[in-house]
């Protein structure tokens, strides 16, 4: 019996080691897979350590059994935001997810950048209804990717930009334009609110553009104004001006600045003024020949700067909007061409505007007699109906219609989802990845959702992260991990 009562003892205290091996064995099997790629399968019911579910609450349902019998979770509003807990440090991620549109001819999947104080969110094309009902091919080429009407060729569509469209599109680049004198200065006295991009055509290698600005201070804290020239995606120039301190409560100066470029390749220039809603352009002179805003344009109300808001009298080349107002005093009636108008008649709420069928071509005239209204369009706008131009195809938007439209091609990465069954797509994204990020915020893009009273069901995601194999660098995901593990602590 001593001999059992030995092997017992022996036992005890090698299985609990035994058992804390094989569990380390498996973390670190789980942190360190030899091959650098680890597939987790995350349904959405609400159990899942891993995913934290698509809020703001009263844009999707709880996560779990639905009404209809299915499990998952279903958007009615737009944009909803999803985290998923990263398993390790990775440095990309396939994002699969199976979904299903009802009555939602556009979506789009994407993740938060930035900081949460500056936030962007870089999307990704999920889902068309237009491209998936039509007879559209797919065509890659050495720069681009194109969904074409048959019978199209690459020669038809490199000047017909009232036949193309894009979305969210890679390798579209400007044309090699390049104006020249004489030229006339043309002065605009209009408020628009937060960040805009003006695009140029130069003039004999020189785009001139005087800006004025103020800060109306209404946010609490110091504003800054950021400038970017860029052409294509290079970055030609930028700079910043600061406004004031944190404890500012009234209206700044209107600050004048200037910009004086010379030199420049034939091209379109793109000039981002990128600040916060409490900053407002208040006017600008320009001597450029081809010159627009979009496809955001916020025409800002003025109250604390001047007694009223003037009326706001432009062109734009867009075939659809989407228009809103914050504020009691832009409720009224916006016009587009002769036909088409939409009354804002709440608050916060989208409103859709689109040319009349009768109106398909050419520059039309946006009217919204009280200004102070936040505007998308799938185009561009001008002051000056002859500076019209498309530095890029038109948007894709959930309003186009390939056919009404006579759209030849649509510029874009977007791949057709694979069919499921009972209306059911499973779709995949590609996401870059910081290693030392613990969680991933997602993003659900649904335009027209709520005004048209759609919905999109979200019932699965199986995520697949990758970094280089451990036989080719292990130093580096370790030291990455363990940095992970420091600031968790």
């Amino acid at each position: 019996m001593k001999w059992f009562k030995q092997f017992l003892f022996v036992i005890a205290c090698i299985v609990p080691w035994l058992i804390a091996g094989a569990l380390f064995a498996w973390v670190m099997a789980k942190h360190f897979p030899a091959s650098g790629v680890f597939t987790m399968d995350i349904p959405v019911d609400g159990r899942s350590p891993w995913f934290e579910a698509f809020l703001p609450g009263q844009r999707a349902s709880s996560p779990g059994l639905q009404a209809e019998g299915w499990t998952g979770q279903r958007i009615t509003d737009e944009p909803v935001y999803a985290r998923l807990r990263l398993p390790g440090a990775y440095d990309q991620a396939d994002v699969q997810v199976e979904f299903r549109p009802n009555d939602q001819p556009l979506i789009e999947l994407g993740v938060e950048r930035g900081t949460a104080a500056a936030a962007t969110y870089e999307l990704s094309p999920l889902w068309s209804r237009e491209l998936a009902q039509s007879d559209f091919q797919f065509v890659q080429t050495s720069s681009s990717s194109w969904w074409v009407k048959p019978g199209t060729t690459m020669n038809q569509l490199s000047d017909a930009s009232e036949s193309r469209v894009f979305w969210h599109a890679s390798g579209t680049t400007a044309e090699a334009w390049m104006d020249q004198g004489p030229v006339t200065s043309q002065t605009v006295s209009s408020s628009l609110r937060g960040t805009h991009d003006y695009w140029f055509v130069p003039v004999d290698g020189r785009i001139n553009l005087n800006l004025t600005l103020q800060d109306m201070n209404r946010s609490a804290h110091h504003s800054t104004a950021a400038f970017r020239l860029t052409r294509d995606q290079e970055l030609i120039w930028s700079d910043a001006l600061s406004f004031g301190g944190d404890a500012d409560i009234k209206p700044s100066v209107v600050t004048a600045k200037q910009f004086s470029f010379n030199n420049l390749k034939p091209g379109v220039y793109r000039l981002s003024i990128l600040m916060d809603d409490s900053l407002f352009i208040r006017a600008w002179k320009t001597d450029a020949k081809r010159w627009v805003i979009g496809p955001r344009v916020y025409f800002a109300d003025e109250v604390g700067y001047s007694t009223s808001t003037p009326a706001v009298a432009v062109w734009t080349n867009s075939h659809h909007f989407e228009v809103k107002t914050l504020h009691k005093e832009g409720l009224q009636k916006v016009q587009l061409g002769q036909r088409a108008s939409t009354t804002l008649l709440e608050t916060h709420a989208t409103y859709q505007l689109s040319r009349d069928a009768s109106e398909r071509q050419g520059a039309l005239a946006l009217s919204i007699p009280r200004g102070n209204v936040w505007t998308l369009g799938d185009g561009y706008i001008s002051w000056n109906a002859n500076a019209l131009f498309y530095p890029n195809p038109r948007r894709l938007t959930d309003e186009t219609s390939l056919t009404e439209e006579a759209i030849q091609a649509v510029a874009t990465t977007y791949q057709a989802p694979t069919p499921l069954g009972d209306g059911w797509y499973r779709a995949t994204i590609h996401v870059d990845l910081d290693p030392l990020q613990d969680r991933l915020k997602l993003v659900i893009a649904a335009p027209g959702i709520a005004r048209r009273k759609a919905a999109v069901d979200i019932r699965r995601f199986q995520v697949t992260y990758r970094r280089p194999p451990l036989a080719e660098a292990w130093w580096q995901p370790f030291k990455q991990e363990l940095i992970r593990a420091w600031q968790r602590w």
